[in-house]
């Protein structure tokens, strides 16, 4: 995907063991890899879906490895979203409390600004009215001063739901 301005790009490279993410600004024709482990090297698990909201500020992707960030113990694909200009990479797939979800979660896509990422997941510990334990769409919000942000459910029906979308303002989600 593209931001609109199209001067950043974002795309999955398959590099020796892993699928990575890699960030291009095409202006500067510079590359930056998004997935490296903590310790700067080969992450121990592949990543996908990679989408930069249109501002060009943040890039969302699911991930497999467990070396991205610090206390990943799920053993579960988690949602990232990484900011472009502080370089910081955050896991948004948690539960309330900060804790590993317990389940996979999955295809972020970004508002226009990146504040808000909807994402479907099998966890059924991201937030408390949480019932169905299949596929559900859950929207992840930027709290200025919490550092984690906030999860809200956004299907909780009998069914999986799936393919989500949402407007560049974040207040509207489409899914199937």
């Amino acid at each position: 995907s593209s931001s609109e301005d199209v001067q950043w790009m974002t795309f999955k490279s398959f590099d020796g063991n892993v699928n990575r993410i890699v960030l291009r600004n095409i202006l500067a024709a510079t590359s930056t890899e998004i997935t490296l482990d903590i310790n700067g090297t080969e992450p121990n698990g592949s990543s996908f879906a990679p989408r930069v909201s249109s501002d060009g500020r943040f890039v969302v992707f699911h991930s497999f490895a467990s070396d991205l960030v610090a206390n990943d113990n799920n053993e579960h694909s988690d949602v990232f979203r990484y900011d472009v200009f502080n370089q910081k990479l955050l896991r948004i797939s948690l539960d309330t409390n900060g804790d590993d979800a317990n389940g996979g979660s999955f295809y972020p896509v970004p508002s226009s600004d990146g504040s808000r990422v909807a994402f479907e997941s099998h966890a059924d510990n991201l937030v408390s009215s949480s019932t169905y334990t299949g596929k559900e769409i859950f929207m992840w919000k930027e709290s200025f001063g919490l550092s984690k942000g906030t999860i809200e459910l956004i299907t909780n029906g009998n069914a999986d739901s799936f393919d989500a979308s949402i407007s560049g303002n974040g207040t509207r989600i489409t899914f199937t």
